[in-house]
């Protein structure tokens, strides 16, 4: 530790000396200590490298991408919080405001929650998603979460169908009941019934350009249509041959029938963190959890104390509540013709 903290002093490119402290200072803190405490040496350059990565950050003159990598500096002083909060909140680029986000979601600190819990309730709602997704990781920060939903300090409707769904699944049983006290009962299980409702969708008439927009507001999150939205669930449009009866059976029940690639798993780290989503990848030392917003998790197999599958699709049930069978029938319209 005491030689990679030097090799950093003596780094060149100083944003490369920012990840290299930054990492080392994570994997520290993952066993439970910190980086100053192994080698005191490294609490002077931590406070030089944080400086130098806040100058970069702010430094409209680089590249985004080089900025986005210099934020995940901030870690490394107690005021980096405020500083994230500040590139978070701001007119920045979107690889800035999504690495400030991203990097508060890291640190495990009282300041980071309050700070991702206040940019749910007052940010963007086009950054809706990026403040939820940390809020999810274990299970002091979903109840957190929850009772701000409870006490209106955020907007129930600041959370789609997905998280809702980890929320009602999640692995702890005090936040599937607290999810269930705040924002209702979960769908219904047996989705027989709204199936065979929703059916009267099949003889009207749909809007394909008002579907479009349903696709692009509920879909798009996994799904990929005519160049819109995530790979993260089976192509939509390649149903088309099997009709229109098929597609809707998929988007109102999507675990009747799911593919194995797009099972969803559930993984819980060492530090107690809940991570769901898709085996992108997996090896003798890794595996890959692709979240619904996209995102990649590389978990050490040695970090993970359970990995199990959740048997579901990780498209959520639900969509009956945002799209009656008026809406259906336009985004039918709209798969049916896309290409």
């Amino acid at each position: 530790i005491a030689a990679l903290t030097a090799a950093a002093r003596e780094l060149e490119d100083r944003l490369v000396a920012v990840e290299l402290l930054v990492d080392l200072d994570a994997a520290i803190a993952a066993g439970g200590g910190s980086l100053p405490d192994v080698d005191p040496r490294a609490r002077a350059l931590g406070a030089e490298v944080f400086e130098t990565a806040r100058q970069m950050a702010r430094d409209r003159s680089l590249p985004p991408a080089a900025r986005a990598r210099a934020v995940r500096g901030m870690l490394l002083a107690a005021e980096g919080v405020r500083e994230l909060v500040s590139l978070a909140t701001a007119d920045e680029p979107l690889a800035v405001v999504t690495a400030a986000i991203d990097t508060l979601g890291r640190s495990r600190t009282p300041a980071a929650t309050d700070a991702l819990v206040a940019g749910l309730a007052t940010g963007s709602s086009q950054h809706a998603a990026r403040w939820v997704e940390p809020l999810l990781r274990d299970a002091a920060r979903a109840t957190r979460l929850l009772d701000a939903v409870a006490d209106r300090t955020i907007d129930a409707a600041r959370l789609d169908r997905q998280q809702a769904n980890a929320l009602w699944r999640f692995p702890d049983a005090a936040v599937r009941q607290r999810a269930a006290e705040v924002l209702g009962a979960p769908p219904p299980a047996d989705r027989a019934p709204l199936v065979e409702a929703y059916r009267a969708s099949l003889p009207m008439q749909g809007n394909a350009a008002a579907g479009k927009a349903i696709f692009t507001a509920q879909c798009s999150g996994c799904h990929r249509v005519e160049g819109v939205g995530r790979e993260l669930a089976p192509n939509l449009v390649a149903m088309q041959s099997r009709g229109a009866d098929a597609i809707l059976l998929g988007v109102l029940d999507p675990n009747r029938e799911v593919l194995p690639a797009f099972v969803a798993h559930t993984a819980v780290t060492s530090d107690g963190r809940v991570l769901t989503g898709i085996v992108a990848a997996q090896s003798e030392t890794s595996v890959t959890l692709r979240a619904a917003d996209g995102t990649d998790h590389l978990l050490p197999r040695e970090d993970i104390d359970s990995l199990a599958s959740t048997g579901r699709s990780l498209m959520p049930e639900g969509f009956e509540r945002a799209v009656d069978p008026k809406g259906m029938a336009d985004l039918l319209a709209y798969l049916m013709s896309a290409r």
